[in-house]
Order: structure tokens, then sequence, then C-alpha cells
């Protein structure tokens, strides 16, 4: 699978430059993002909160006045407090998002500012997992391994929806809010599922 990322990433960037035409816009922008990771283990409901920053590069390929696509490649780090370390522990991730599909439909035009809903559909990469105790560090997907019995119990990947409101300032400046959820359950073990959901919020310049 990481392989497969890997190439897709690739794929998505080679058509994303080779592909650009006058009527289309290459944007880059960075922002604020509220990640929460939900447990449910036999039932019972627990959710973790990590926050932190993502940057953010995107093509945005204009089909109408009304309707566009804007692949992108978003960088994400959170931080956060590691369960059952009594708010001594630090859990860090850091993403790799691509999203594949995100198609802006203009809702409302207010002189110089357009309104646009966007759905998406993101792949996502968790690049690092790491907790940090006290100056130790130490990888959360072997953590998790160890203490439970097994391999790759913690998973990397994930496919997630998106949903956005953004506002575009004489097409150069966009002012963005969504939020995306998690469609793969990330812990491989019975009776436990993790799901990450994120609100995110940022502002992008286009050319």
């Amino acid at each position: 699978m990481k392989r497969v990322f890997k190439c897709v990433v690739m794929l998505a960037i080679a058509t994303m430059f080779t592909n650009y035409q006058a009527d289309a816009q290459i944007g880059i922008g960075g922002g604020a993002t509220y990640n929460v990771l939900t447990e449910t283990y036999d039932g019972n409901r627990s959710t973790y909160a990590l926050n932190g920053f993502f940057a953010e590069v995107y093509y945005n390929s204009t089909f109408s006045d009304q309707l566009s696509a804007a692949p992108s490649l978003k960088f994400v780090r959170t931080n956060g407090i590691f369960p059952g370390t009594d708010n001594s522990g630090r859990w860090t991730e850091q993403y790799l998002d691509l999203t594949v599909v995100k198609l802006k439909s203009k809702i409302y035009e207010l002189n110089t500012i357009e309104f646009y809903l966007s759905p998406s559909i993101i792949m996502s990469y968790c690049l690092t997992s790491k907790l940090n105790i006290n100056g130790t560090s130490m990888d959360v997907f072997e953590l998790f391994d160890e203490i439970i019995g097994g391999e790759n119990l913690y998973q990397r990947d994930d496919v997630r929806i998106g949903l956005s409101l953004s506002a575009a300032i004489n097409r150069r400046i966009n002012i963005e809010i969504g939020y995306e959820m998690g469609l793969v359950d990330r812990f491989d073990y019975s009776n436990d599922d993790i799901v990450r959901t994120s609100l995110n919020a940022g502002v992008f310049f286009n050319w």
C-alpha cells in the first residue's frame, strides 16, 4: 500500500504541472487543524484530540463558471496527549494527504468574492506516530504491537471524505474551512476501532 500511495502521489504531482493551462491556477497555503481519533472498544467510546497545522499545494482547473476541480497534496502535523500517560506523554503524528477528487461548486457571488462548496475524497498516509515521555521517544506503531501482541495493528492508511466551504477574493486569495472524516478502521484488532476526523481552517494564495 505504501508503494501504491507513493506512485499515486508522484502521478498526481506530474499531472498537476504537465497539464497546467491558462484557465487553471496553482495554489499554496496552510492553516490550523483539529484532529480527533475516536476509539470504540467493546461499545465504549473514547476520543483523543490532536491539534496542529497543515501546509498544502493544489492545482485548480476550471471547467465552467460554476464548477472547478482542485486536487491537492497536504502535509499535516498534530500534537496531543497520549492516553494513559497522565498528561506526561506527548503524541505527535505526521500525515501526507492526497486529495484525489475535489469538486468546487460556486454557490454565491458578492462583488469580487465567490463562495464555493466542495466535496472531496482523500487518500491519507501516516508518515510517523511518536510518543515522547520525559525526553524518551517511542514509535507508536511498534508500541501497540508490543503491548497488545500482534503486527501492524495501528494502520497507516486511510480513505477520507471531506466537505469544505471557501471564499475566493478576486480569485487570488482563498479562505477555507472544512471537515474530513475517515472511512477506514485504523486499528486491526478485534472489538477495537480507531477512526480519524479533522476540522481544518486555512488561507491559500493562487497564481
